[in-house]
C-alpha cells in the first residue's frame, strides 16, 4: 500500500516536472526573435567570409545616425591601407552650396546632409580632397542632425533680413565650430585625385530602376537592366577599381554575420505557414512600385567571391559605414540574388559601358 502511494506520488510529481517544462518552454518560445526563428542555418552553414579576389581599402567609416552614407561610400572609394581623407571637409563644401541654394530658392527647403554619387563627384572634383590629418573628423561630422538644425534656424531667421553674402559668412562660422578649420590649398588638393587608384572624374551613375525604360536615358542617367549592372560592377572590380552603389537596405540582411541574401530568412518558418499560406516572394518591379523598397543606403563593393572552376560570381565584398559592430567588422556579404532584387544605382568607370551605351549617355 505504501509503495503504491509513493509511486503515485512519484509521477504525480513527474507530470508536474512536465507541464512546468512545458510552460516554460513554451515562453521560451514566445521570446524569440524573428532572426531566432527564420534564420536559415543551412544557407549559414554554406557561407564562407572568404574572397578570390579583394581591393585593397581604407577603414570602416561609422556615419552613426547621420544620412552621409553617400560620401562615406564615396571616400571609402578613394581611401587605402595607407591613405585615409577627411569626410569633415567635404562636408563643409556639401553644406555651403546647400546653403546658397536654400538662399536662391523663392520658397526655401530645408538643407539635409543627404546626397548621391553626382553629389559627391562634384565636390571631389571642384574641392579636391584632403588627408584626414588636416582636417579629422568631429562629433558634428560624424553625427550633423545638431549642426543641420542650427543651419536651418540660422537660415530661416535671417533670410531677407540681411544681404545673402552676410549670411554666408555666418555660414562658414558655423561650419568652423562644428567641423573645424578649412585647411589652405584648393588648387593642391585637386591635384591629390591624380595621384589615387580611382580615377574619379571617369566615373559615371548608371541605374536600374524598373519602372523607366531600360537602355534609356533617365534624367541624367542611363537606365540599363538589372543584369548589366551587375555585369559593369563585376567589371569595374576585376580592373581594379571599388564600386559606389546605392540599394534598399531594408530586407533580407543578417547584421550579425554580414549575410546579404534572398534565403537568409525562411519567412514560413518564421511564421508557421504551410504550403496553403506561404509567404510567397515579391517581385522587384513590384516592390519598388509599392514603395516598399528604394534604395535607401549607399556602399561600396571591393571584392569578388567567384568559383574558379565555373567562373560564376557568388558573391560581392561590400564595405558599409556603420563601423565594426555589424556584420564582419563592418565587411558585409552580397550574393548575387541580393544584387539582382535590391541593387538600383552604381557608380563604374565610364570606360567600361560599351559603344552603344556611351552614345545613350551623349543623348540628350
Amino acid at each position: 500500500m505504501n509503495k503504491r502511494i509513493i509511486s503515485i506520488a512519484a509521477l504525480c510529481v513527474m507530470l508536474c516536472n512536465i507541464a512546468s517544462f512545458s510552460h516554460a518552454s513554451n515562453r521560451c518560445e514566445e521570446k524569440l526573435t524573428f532572426r531566432q526563428r527564420a534564420l536559415n542555418q543551412k544557407l549559414l552553414n554554406k557561407h564562407t567570409n572568404s574572397f578570390s579576389l579583394e581591393l585593397d581599402s581604407g577603414k570602416i567609416g561609422n556615419q552613426v545616425n547621420s544620412n552621409t552614407c553617400w560620401l562615406n561610400a564615396g571616400i571609402s572609394m578613394l581611401e587605402s591601407s595607407k591613405r585615409t581623407f577627411s569626410r569633415s571637409y567635404l562636408l563643409n563644401y556639401f553644406l555651403i552650396e546647400e546653403a546658397k541654394k536654400y538662399l536662391e530658392q523663392e520658397t526655401p527647403e530645408n538643407i539635409l546632409d543627404s546626397g548621391n554619387f553626382s553629389d559627391f563627384k562634384h565636390l571631389v572634383t571642384k574641392y579636391g580632397v584632403v588627408d584626414s590629418k588636416l582636417m579629422p573628423e568631429t562629433e558634428s561630422s560624424v553625427s550633423p542632425q545638431l549642426l543641420i538644425l542650427e543651419l536651418n534656424t540660422y537660415l530661416a531667421s535671417n533670410i531677407s533680413k540681411k544681404p545673402n553674402s552676410t549670411i554666408l559668412k555666418g555660414v562658414r562660422k558655423i561650419l568652423a565650430v562644428h567641423l573645424g578649420k578649412v585647411p589652405r590649398g584648393r588648387e593642391r588638393f585637386k591635384k591629390n585625385l591624380s595621384k589615387l587608384k580611382v580615377p574619379i572624374e571617369d566615373f559615371v551613375l548608371i541605374t536600374s530602376y524598373p519602372n523607366f525604360a531600360y537602355n534609356k536615358k533617365n534624367k541624367q542617367n542611363l537606365n540599363l537592366a538589372i543584369e548589366r549592372l551587375f555585369e559593369l560592377a563585376t567589371s569595374s572590380v576585376e580592373k581594379g577599381f571599388p564600386v559606389w552603389f546605392a540599394s534598399d537596405y531594408e530586407r533580407d540582411i543578417d547584421e550579425t554575420t554580414g549575410i546579404m541574401n534572398p534565403n537568409i530568412f525562411l519567412r514560413d518558418q518564421a511564421y508557421g505557414f504551410g504550403k496553403e499560406n506561404s509567404f510567397g516572394h515579391i517581385s522587384r518591379r513590384t516592390a519598388y512600385n509599392a514603395e516598399i523598397s528604394d534604395p535607401v543606403h549607399a556602399m561600396i563593393i571591393n571584392g569578388i567571391d567567384q568559383n574558379l572552376k565555373t567562373g560564376a560570381i557568388i558573391k560581392f565584398k561590400v564595405q558599409n559605414s556603420w563601423g565594426t559592430s555589424v556584420g564582419n567588422n563592418g565587411i558585409f556579404f552580397l550574393y548575387k540574388p541580393w544584387f539582382f532584387q535590391n541593387v538600383y544605382e552604381v557608380a563604374v568607370p565610364k570606360h567600361l559601358l560599351n559603344a552603344e551605351e556611351k552614345r545613350l549617355l551623349q543623348t540628350s
